[in-house]
């Protein structure tokens, strides 16, 4: 699989729960696309860095960028899940 799709799969999955902050809280707009693009950074970062300077060994950077990217949309999972779990309990 391209390493391109894999890229655009990450960063739509990721999205889904910046989305559901957008839905269900007060949030600004700005403040959740922010967060988006902050958690979003590493991944688009070293995947230029990949296409630039082209390497012939392993890539661990794309490795932990990639990683990085994941350790992070798990967290954001878990924040959309803790943040449902006490909007659920509140009502």
């Amino acid at each position: 699989m391209p390493i391109i799709v894999i890229i655009l799969i990450t960063l739509i999955i990721l999205c889904f729960p910046f989305l559901y902050f957008y839905k269900k809280s007060k949030m600004s707009p700005w403040i959740i696309f922010l967060g988006y693009i902050i958690c979003a950074t590493p991944m688009l970062y070293f995947y230029i860095d990949d296409v630039i300077q082209q390497y012939e060994d392993a890539n661990i950077g794309l490795g932990l960028a990639i990683f990085s990217t994941w350790f992070l949309t798990v967290c954001m999972y878990i924040t959309m899940f803790i943040y449902f779990l006490l909007r659920r309990k509140k009502k």
